[in-house]
């Protein structure tokens, strides 16, 4: 099976959004690193509505480097083995959703993004787009060859 760029927007999206709320898991089941808006948890769901209104380029780059700034925050803090010894299903489960979602969403961020370079997506702005709304550059209905527009002969 093959990966489109548009799939892989949308799972960028998707994980963005199931990390999000694998954080509000954690603080929903009493971790007491969070505060109680954890600004992690706000900014991974803001990005992943922001790629999933907007799958543009620019909202994959944002959601993609945000991932990857929170991702390496996340493994560096002490708070995630600190999590995995709680031994609360829901701290331990919400940091699996979150840490398995963040590395889905960098795979599925870096797929897009290297997808689009500068000629391959003919200067829209859109992953995978063309610049074009899908026809040909016509304006009107296709006609076959040796019919008008409304499919009569001449």
């Amino acid at each position: 099976m093959r990966i489109t760029q548009n799939q892989a927007v949308m799972v960028l999206a998707v994980s963005l959004l199931v990390a999000a709320g694998g954080v509000f898991v954690q603080v929903w089941a009493g971790a007491e690193d969070y505060p109680l808006v954890p600004p992690g948890g706000l900014l991974l769901l803001a990005a992943g509505a922001l790629v999933a209104w907007r799958p543009r380029l620019w909202a994959v780059a944002i959601g993609t480097v945000l991932n990857l700034g929170l991702s390496v925050g996340a493994v560096l803090t002490p708070n995630v083995g600190d999590h995995f010894a709680h031994g609360n299903a829901g701290i331990v489960g919400g940091t699996v959703v979150q840490l398995a979602a963040m590395a889905c969403a960098l795979g599925a961020g870096t797929f897009a993004l290297t997808r689009s370079r500068p000629g391959r997506s003919g200067g829209s702005g859109r992953p995978g787009g063309s610049g074009r709304s899908g026809r040909s550059g016509r304006s009107g209905p296709r006609a076959r060859p040796g019919t008008t527009a409304t499919g009569s002969r001449p």
